[in-house]
């Protein structure tokens, strides 16, 4: 039996990717399949995937899809017969696009609009959060199992060929002892950026700081990037604020280091794999906890939370973070226990165990395994 992988789209430092060849990593090692095969729609920088306008089902192929995005040639795989096991990473709501980018507002509709597709086949499902799998009961589906993403083993590391860098500022600022502050995520609408940047300068009032942001711009037209980039300038936050792109794993861990505090603004997320690794790095988290996003179930209680992204407030909290050793602490104590609990929870075993299940269900149909 084959193992297949299919995602709507792989890239160097996506979750979704890091994700995918994890478990392809692992699945090889287990010896249960033959051969394993990762397929995309948008391939950036990777290696080794094929383009899924390629792939047609074997019969002895066992599917894994990673619905993260509308796809493009989703019926190209999803004959009669053919049940894939769904991993289901989160969509962002078209909302947040709409106003900068109607092409990747649809893509995100499509996706959601897919999900009552997928539902209908009554398949097998993993979702990374409660957030997530109660999306997933809502258009349909029965069999929702709950794993967060995987912790436990060092982060994937898919062969790429490697993106542009940002503005590069940063790396002089891991040499001094001005207080940084971090965020980490792609420049999108939903990660709430915007409000980031505002609470950043009215930190700045107060307590001498930096801000990196550690992630990609979409591309060098786009409109919310541009945005962003005005905001900045407007705010007078242009030698303050250093714009980091792509960093690799190396220089991401080297920013944790150094990074005095996380803070996220974000609206909107499936998971939130920044937070832990923040949290992981001994970096206090103050983030925006939205109904629309499993950032608070993540924490765990741990870091400050907060429901309403009133931006003077989350400033005056920042600062205090940043002055107040007593608080740091208790911080990182609580950060510590929730990041132990995380990596507990053997999320590759428990998707092995699925998959040895439906494995066991296809060939003996009539079983009760």
């Amino acid at each position: 039996m084959r193992l297949v992988q299919i995602t709507a789209g792989v890239a160097h430092g996506d979750a979704v990717t890091n994700y995918v060849f994890s478990l392809n990593r692992y699945l090889k090692d287990t010896g249960i399949f033959r051969s394993t095969r990762v397929y995309a729609e948008t391939i950036s920088g990777i290696h080794r995937v094929g383009h899924l306008s390629t792939y047609t089902p074997d019969p002895d192929d066992f599917i894994i899809y990673h619905h993260s995005v509308g796809l493009l040639y989703l019926e190209n795989f999803l004959m009669p017969g053919v049940r894939p096991l769904l991993i289901y990473h989160n969509i962002t709501p078209p909302g947040y696009y709409l106003p900068w980018d109607f092409r990747a507002a649809s893509r995100m509709q499509l996706g959601r609009d897919q999900l009552h597709r997928l539902a209908g086949l009554k398949l097998r499902s993993v979702a990374l959060s409660e957030f997530s799998a109660a999306e997933l009961r809502t258009v349909g589906f029965a069999n929702v199992t709950v794993l967060p993403y995987p912790l436990s083993r060092e982060r994937s590391s898919a062969p790429l060929i490697k993106p542009p860098a940002g503005d590069g500022k940063w790396k002089g600022w891991l040499a001094e002892d001005t207080p940084i502050v971090l965020f980490v995520g792609r420049i999108a609408p939903n990660k709430g950026i915007d409000r980031l940047l505002e609470a950043f300068a009215a930190l700045r009032k107060s307590v001498r700081s930096r801000l990196i942001v550690a992630g990609s711009f979409r591309s060098e037209t786009d409109r919310y990037g541009q945005y962003l980039q005005k905001l900045s300038a407007d705010l007078q936050l242009g030698e303050h604020v250093s714009w980091a792109g792509f960093v690799s794993d190396q220089e991401l861990a080297a920013i944790y280091s150094r990074a005095s505090l996380y803070m996220s603004l974000s609206q909107h997320e499936g998971f939130g794999v920044p937070l832990v690794e923040a949290m992981a790095s001994d970096v206090p988290v103050l983030a925006y906890c939205s109904a629309d996003s499993s950032v608070a179930e993540v924490l765990g209680g741990a870091g400050i939370g907060f429901t309403v992204p009133d931006v003077k407030w989350v400033a005056q909290v920042a600062g205090r973070i940043l002055t107040d050793q007593r608080l740091r602490s208790l911080m990182i104590d609580g950060q510590r226990r929730r990041v132990a609990e995380l990596k507990s929870i053997d999320v590759l075993a428990g998707l092995r165990r699925i998959i040895e299940e439906e494995i066991h269900g296809r060939r003996n149909p009539e079983s009760d395994f």
